[in-house]
């Protein structure tokens, strides 16, 4: 018996267009392949995919974004790719809304290509489960920056200022695993010199991790080294 899956309303029209186009599904692996390891980001395979498949820019984002959330769908539930293919398609076939936005008769047309772009020793599985992991530790930064602003200081009567103060406040949001936090932390200009000594070193140490690796069976990737948009 098929795992019971229901497709999202907002995941509709990406299941449509892998139907649609899915005589282009093998172009993300050939895509994907040629793209140095390190540099694999789901954007830069959306990119070379959309250039290979001549989709336009939105159609191949939503398509990779969707086949990455299969992917993902596969680990979680330790499905085969036929065991989920066949559970997409009782969901579909069972779905009023899912029947209506994606052509049952495209979608079973497609099996043999969705199936293969589900394989998990596909290019872009490696690269669905590097991302996830490589930010499946505590509390990921989602955001930081540093806001430099001026306190003054007032006479007595507070008539006049006497003079002002530079400060620097580091804000942080990061995600404690349930929900998105924030953090506030205020800086002095040794604070500032010293972060960015601690960052330049950090730099410096990953670069040469990676140059001293390079030559081993498996490619050696920075985190963000090259930013998903």
């Amino acid at each position: 018996m098929a795992t019971q899956l229901s497709i999202p309303k907002e995941n509709l029209p990406g299941v449509a267009q892998i139907a649609e186009h899915h005589k282009t599904l093998h172009l993300i692996e050939e895509a994907a392949k040629e793209i140095d390891a390190d540099k694999r980001t789901p954007s830069a395979v959306t990119k070379a995919y959309g250039i290979k498949a001549k989709l336009p820019a939105a159609v191949a984002r939503r398509i990779v974004t969707q086949i990455l959330a299969f992917h993902h769908l596969e680990d979680r539930l330790s499905l085969t790719p036929e065991e989920l293919f066949e559970s997409l398609s009782e969901s579909i076939e069972g779905d009023p809304d899912a029947s209506a936005a994606i052509d049952p008769n495209k979608w079973a047309t497609a099996s043999m290509n969705i199936i293969n772009v589900l394989n998990k020793d596909s290019t872009l599985h490696i690269v669905e489960k590097n991302v996830r992991l490589a930010y499946d530790h505590p509390n990921p930064i989602r955001e930081t920056k540093i806001i430099t602003d001026l306190r003054p200081i007032f006479d007595e009567k507070g008539l006049n200022i006497k003079q002002m103060t530079i400060t620097h406040t580091l804000h942080i949001e990061y995600h404690d695993g349930v929900r998105l936090q924030t953090l506030f932390l205020t800086l002095d200009a040794a604070d500032v010199t010293k972060l960015r000594k601690f960052c330049e070193r950090a730099e410096i140490k990953a670069v040469t991790i990676k140059k001293q690796m390079h030559g081993l069976a498996w490619p050696v990737a920075i985190l963000g080294e090259y930013p998903d948009e």
